[in-house]
């Protein structure tokens, strides 16, 4: 402040002013003093004027009184005036000394600053004093500070506190708080305001705002569900007492609804039991997790990961528990394990297959063997003779066999089979011609089939097999023989082919806009047991009686060497429902097929032409060397590929035909057709297989065979194959 208490005291001016009054008042008196003694000392002395002495005196002594008192108080002020030096100096240090801004305002008219006041506004005192203090506020306050000052001036009533920003002179900003009051400034009215800076507390303020706002974001925009909840060790969780905004959303509580809630109303009865033992860590550790089952406000369970944590929220003690749905994870989980027992069960499914290819192929060998055996055997007796008669069932019990092992090769999608354009329900209203006689007589047999219907690529003789065994499995199923079966030719699209009970389990359509013909067998009567369902198609599996169980393996083997489905839904009681779905052909029925023509033995094989027989298997090799032998050819033999090519070079020109084995060891089929066709091109080959010929002619090989022979063959068969690729 500028209020200064003048260098000069009172005492000083006063005190000299009155001491000559009082000095000329005593000399006053001593003068009349004195004439009046020199009167009474002389009589002849004129008579001296009494009244001015009795003044003068009286004069004197007041005046002297006065100045007596006078002293002691000019004595007493001079005091106060040093306390109030004193006073003033240390009311300036301390407000020019202070942190907070004080100025005096004359109006809107800057009239004192102390330093803090003009560190504020970076300015010297006399680039500050006397300009106007809306000269500095930033434009968003200005009109309030005009304001404010203009109802000051008139007296108006305004709120004592404010806060309002000015830009300093090197053009920062910085942020205040005021508290203005009224004051007389030497005598005048005037404003005095203490300015405190708010910068660094609104930099700050800011700061916590922005974290607040991404912790804000953070918590609301978790994809978790974040709920804190109160918590007293040893007793049941409080209330919760904040929730984010995908709490709200999964559980489909409002928030005021959830703060209302505890965790035991969102826990499933499935989850409970973890939670005992999780409390416990959470109480030991501070912190736990576990897996648990929620439910949502309509009744929905969730799976959960939950992570809980102990902490300090707002003074009281608090679990933050963070839940994270783990439904979908669960779920493809559950679909890992499906999976996993799936491609367990495909393996094992392709190892039995293997296993069982291999067992057919060894054991078509011998019937191979035993085939030819018996046909020679039975040939070579006289018509009535003794014997012929159990010849003749043993070559019927070997075709037998051989048709269970063609059954399995047909289950394993590798039987030999010429396909062809076919009209799925007129194949199954001629197979139902011969099937109706079979049936028992009390089943009423129900036929929906369009005209025409859906053209598949498939051979009639396996769609035959397919019908009849699904119908033979259905009227059995009936016990007695009694019930409805509901036999039906449709087409559907490929997504509406159910999904559930699939075989087999790993089929995928081709496509999605592909269309499939589709044959139903339905039964109303019997039904299968859940339990039974996925080994319903393992071959010889059967719940009727020992030595059956082929029939349903081959009807699926039909159904996967056309890229087919077979679905299947039953209901103990309440019967089965069997559908095999085939690929819709694009090609058009064949109204008169083709037959192949059956070659006679022309004369000159008659005569003797020579035939290489390459076998691994000395017992086969034996009997087709004597078939061949006894139909008039000269035969020729070799154990394996590299033996025969070895042969064929010493009898090139003599050779004819080669039957050649497929599987044989130093070398094999492929490997023997290669090199005796590197020696003489184009020779005449047959390749013999106990496995399929879709499964023996896969790959790329540089050379193929004239014909294959699928093994056991007849020697007729064989005889016509010659046939055809020797020269005439």
């Amino acid at each position: 402040m500028n209020t200064q208490i003048p260098r000069w005291s009172l005492s000083s001016v006063l005190f000299t002013r009155y001491r000559r009054l009082a000095f000329g008042s005593v000399t006053l008196f001593l003068a009349n003093l004195g004439a009046l003694t020199e009167a009474v000392l002389n009589p002849e002395i004129p008579y001296f004027d009494e009244e001015h002495l009795i003044v003068g005196g009286a004069t004197a002594l007041t005046v002297g009184f006065l100045l007596y008192i006078l002293e002691g108080y000019l004595c007493r002020h001079d005091k106060t005036c040093t306390e109030l030096r004193e006073s003033e100096a240390q009311i300036r240090a301390l407000v020019d000394n202070t942190l907070v801004g004080v100025g005096i305002l004359s109006g809107s008219q800057i009239i004192f600053a102390n330093g803090a006041l003009l560190d504020l506004f970076g300015c010297t005192r006399d680039e500050l004093i006397e300009t106007a203090l809306p000269e500095s506020v930033v434009s968003e306050f200005r009109e309030m500070i005009l304001q404010r000052l203009a109802g000051e001036a008139h007296g108006e009533t305004v709120s004592p506190a404010f806060e309002f920003s000015i830009r300093r002179k090197d053009g920062v900003t910085r942020s205040l708080h005021a508290t203005s009051s009224a004051i007389r400034w030497r005598g005048q009215p005037c404003r005095q305001m203490v300015l405190i800076d708010l910068t660094a507390r609104r930099q700050a303020e800011l700061v916590l705002r922005e974290k607040e706002e991404r912790l804000r974001l953070l918590f609301d925009g978790s994809r978790d569900a974040i709920l804190v909840h109160e918590f007293v060790p040893g007793e049941l969780p409080g209330k919760f007492i904040e929730a984010n905004a995908e709490a709200t959303r999964r559980y489909g509580y409002t928030h005021a609804e959830l703060l209302e809630m505890r965790p035991m109303d969102l826990d499933a009865p499935e989850g409970l039991a973890a939670i005992p033992a999780a409390m416990q860590r959470l109480q030991a550790k501070g912190h736990a997790s576990w897996e648990g089952m929620h439910r949502t406000r309509d009744g929905r369970k969730i799976a959960v990961e939950l992570h809980n944590v102990v902490f300090n929220y707002l003074g009281r003690t608090a679990i933050m528990a963070t839940a994270r749905d783990i439904t979908e994870r669960k779920q493809a989980e559950d679909e890992h394990r499906k999976l996993e027992a799936l491609n367990r069960q495909l393996l094992k499914t392709e190892s039995l297959g293997r296993m069982a290819g291999a067992v057919a192929h060894h054991f078509n060998n011998q019937l191979q063997a035993m085939m030819l055996s018996l046909e020679m055997v039975t040939n070579s007796q006289p018509q009535n003779a003794e014997p012929l008669e159990g010849l003749v069932e043993a070559q019927q019990s070997a075709r037998k066999a051989a048709e269970v092992s063609s059954l399995m090769l047909t289950y394993l999608g590798q039987a030999q089979v010429e396909n062809a354009p076919l009209d799925l329900a007129e194949v199954c209203q001629q197979s139902l011609a011969l099937l109706r006689p079979a049936m028992p007589p009390g089943v009423v047999l129900e036929t929906d089939q369009p005209t025409p219907g859906p053209v598949i690529s498939a051979n009639a003789n396996q769609l035959q097999q397919v019908l009849t065994n699904l119908m033979t499995n259905a009227w059995e199923a009936s016990g007695e023989g009694r019930g409805a079966i509901r036999l039906r030719v449709k087409t559907v699209s490929a997504v509406d082919i159910p999904a559930a009970v699939r075989f087999p389990i790993n089929w995928q359509p081709q496509d999605n806009a592909t269309t499939y013909a589709c044959l139903e067998v339905a039964d109303a009567v019997g039904g299968i047991a859940a339990k039974h369902l996925d080994k319903l198609f393992d071959p010889f599996f059967s719940t009727k009686f020992t030595g059956r169980g082929l029939g349903l393996p081959v009807v699926l083997g039909i159904a996967r060497s056309h890229d087919g489905v077979v679905t299947v839904e039953s209901e103990p009681g309440r019967g089965s429902v069997f559908r095999v779905f085939f690929p819709v052909s694009e090609e058009a029925v064949r109204q008169n097929p083709v037959q192949a023509s059956v070659g006679l033995i022309s004369e000159n094989v008659r005569r003797g032409a020579t035939v290489l027989v390459v076998e691994d298997e000395p017992v086969v090799r034996k009997v087709v060397t004597v078939a061949l032998k006894r139909s008039g050819f000269t035969v020729l033999e070799a154990e394996d590929g590299v033996a025969a090519v070895e042969l064929f070079r010493q009898h090139r020109d003599e050779i004819g035909c080669v039957v050649c084995d497929l599987t044989m060891p130093r070398m094999n089929g492929w490997e023997t057709l290669t090199a005796l066709r590197q020696l003489v091109p184009g020779i005449g080959v047959i390749l013999a297989s106990g496995y399929s010929e879709a499964q023996a002619m896969a790959g790329d090989h540089p050379e193929r065979p004239q014909a294959f022979l699928h093994k056991p063959y007849e020697a007729k068969v064989l005889i016509d194959a010659i046939n055809q690729i020797l020269p005439h």
